[in-house]
């Protein structure tokens, strides 16, 4: 995410992501005002991904 221009999360950590993480990552970049109201299950369905990569990806970010 973007907050400025300037990514949020540590260039390391995006380092750490599988390949689903990342989708979720560019999903969230690209979409981020509607991001922020939707819940885990319609970010999922949004960016193809299940509910527990959502959780994994959070959980690597601390969110």
């Amino acid at each position: 995410m973007k907050l400025g221009g300037v990514s949020m999360f540590p260039y390391e950590k995006l380092q750490t992501l599988n390949e689903l993480e990342t989708v979720v990552y560019n999903y969230i970049n690209k979409h981020q005002t509607a991001v922020e109201t939707m819940t885990i299950r319609a970010l999922a369905q949004k960016a193809h991904v299940s509910t527990s990569t959502i959780l994994r990806f959070a959980e690597k970010n601390g969110l």
